[in-house]
């Protein structure tokens, strides 16, 4: 699925088979999906029938805040995708749109928990855009899973989950590592408004890559989300086979970092407006 803003280009069905098909050899099996990322679950469920390849599958559930609810336009959604997909196994199915769930959610929750209860789905999750919203959800019991947007020009995700004292027992994983590709690509396609931010982010990360004696900035990228002792894993968003080579060659000796060295990261990181920080903003 090409997602960000940095990806200008829509695989053919034969190079996302070539993506799959590394991710699977080199057993990584975790796909992060939703029902409105255009044919991405179409082309999982074709490449696992003709290579008979099982993946665990992290799907949202896609319905706009806007469209008032309805219990069975939710069940043919989700069991569009359990009919399509039923040779892969899905790990989690995620609420896509919070202020949805707000609206919905000891209807949207009965529906969800009734197919984690019939061993369709493992676990319920959300994805979600703010601390606040996090801290609504912590609390849910029927969430499993929790997907949240962290990277190292996010302090405020960072600072609020280093707060955290106590896991409760969630999955949590990080998204936006590189937000939206701009941090791996800071001399093309950044959005002309947030000009501003580039040459500062960029030399800065130039320093901590020399300050930290990390190999490269996706090294370094990857290192300061997974330092968080709440983060279980990361998603990372793949656009061709060049990406996810890349990504398995880069994947190992990464850095730990201490408490210190978060205080050294943050100071050096600007200060950019919430505009910037979510892309749906954008």
């Amino acid at each position: 699925e090409d997602y960000g803003i940095t990806n200008n280009t829509t695989n053919s069905k034969k190079q996302s088979f070539e993506i799959l098909k590394i991710a699977s050899e080199n057993n990584l099996k975790f796909l992060d999906t939703a029902q409105n990322y255009t044919n991405s679950e179409k082309l999982i469920a074709e490449f696992s029938n003709i290579y008979g390849v099982k993946f665990n599958i992290l799907n949202k559930l896609s319905i706009s805040r806007r469209k008032k609810y309805n219990e069975s336009d939710i069940k043919k959604k989700i069991e569009k995708s359990l009919t399509l997909n039923k040779k892969n196994s899905f790990e989690s199915f995620l609420i896509h749109d919070y202020n949805y769930f707000i609206n919905n959610q000891d209807d949207i929750l009965k529906i969800l928990t009734s197919y984690v209860k019939a061993g369709d789905i493992k676990s319920i999750g959300i994805s979600l855009y703010h601390t606040d919203e996090f801290d609504f959800c912590y609390n849910f019991k029927e969430f499993k899973v929790l997907q949240v947007p962290l990277s190292i020009i996010n302090l405020k995700w960072s600072q609020h989950l280093n707060s955290l004292k106590h896991k409760k027992n969630k999955i949590i994983l990080a998204r936006s590592v590189f937000h939206q590709g701009l941090l791996l690509n800071t001399r093309i396609l950044w959005p002309p408004k947030f000009e501003i931010y580039k040459y500062k982010i960029n030399s800065n990360l130039r320093i901590l890559l020399k300050k930290f004696e990390v190999k490269n900035v996706f090294k370094l990228l990857i290192s300061y989300v997974l330092s968080h002792k709440l983060i279980d894993n990361i998603i990372l968003g793949i656009s061709d086979v060049n990406d996810i080579t890349y990504a398995i060659n880069n994947l190992n000796n990464l850095v730990s970092f201490k408490k210190s060295d978060f205080e050294i990261i943050h100071s050096l990181i600007p200060q950019t407006s919430d505009n910037f920080l979510y892309p749906y903003k954008w």
